[in-house]
């Protein structure tokens, strides 16, 4: 039989292994198809984010994102974002997530249309250090570091062709750094399809970042008149499979 300090430390055990996942895993913030909830929604002059109850990647609203040809060539936004300190700052290791759908009747084109962006204030205005686009069929990531005025750059395609009218899994690993000491991964519909380490990931100046979601579509007289897109299920969390919309 044990004694009553040996029931105590074996309690202690018991609730410290419960309490270890704990330990290793944040999520920062989420969203579950709602309007509710982000720090900002963006639509520039035409078009709209909405509420909707159908498609939907998981629960029961997602949210449309919808852009409209105005006549000019220009870019317009119809997104969500989020801005917080827990978003991301140089030395933080995030993890951000999120499902995607292209309505049915998308046509491949260019200009690109982007989904996603990492982005940040800076003294040369707002500067993105990923931007996550659809470009003709591929999904391809423009992605930026070092000093904001003078910006590393590099361009590169995650996936070839982007499958249409369905829903897809996205998550991007950033470990914010300004040196050659970051770490930078994206993930699609479960397969990681870059990876890579020992490399400059953020701005100098230790801006705050925040994250965008939706749609910020290009126009010109030869593109589509209208974009839409579908976003659910967004995270920013400490781990892969935190973030991942196909596990929670």
């Amino acid at each position: 039989m044990k004694n009553a300090f040996q029931l105590v430390a074996s309690l202690a055990v018991v609730v410290a292994a419960a309490s270890t996942p704990c330990a290793y895993a944040t999520v920062y913030f989420q969203n579950t198809g709602t309007l509710s909830g982000w720090t900002g929604v963006s639509v520039g002059e035409t078009g709209s984010v909405t509420q909707v109850s159908s498609p939907t990647y998981k629960g029961s609203t997602a949210l449309r994102c919808y852009q409209i040809y105005n006549g000019a060539d220009k870019t317009l936004h119809s997104e969500v974002s989020y801005g917080n300190a827990d978003v991301g700052r140089n030395g933080d290791n995030r993890y951000y997530g999120f499902a995607f759908r292209t309505h049915s009747n998308w046509t491949y084109a260019t200009p690109g249309a982007s989904i996603s962006q990492l982005i940040t204030n800076s003294p040369c205005g707002a500067q993105q250090t990923d931007m996550y686009q659809i470009y003709g069929a591929r999904l391809e990531v423009k992605r930026n570091w070092g000093d904001p005025c003078n910006q590393g750059y590099e361009r590169l395609t995650i996936v070839d062709p982007v499958s249409v009218g369905i829903w897809h899994r996205v998550v991007i690993r950033k470990l914010w750094k300004t040196d050659n000491t970051g770490a930078w991964q994206v993930w699609y519909d479960g397969s990681r399809k870059h990876s890579k380490t020992n490399i400059p990931t953020g701005f100098t100046g230790d801006p705050p970042y925040r994250w965008t979601i939706g749609l910020y579509a290009g126009f010109s007289s030869t593109s589509p008149k209208t974009r839409t897109i579908y976003v659910d299920h967004a995270r920013v969390a400490s781990s892969y499979s935190e973030a991942d919309p196909g596990q929670w």
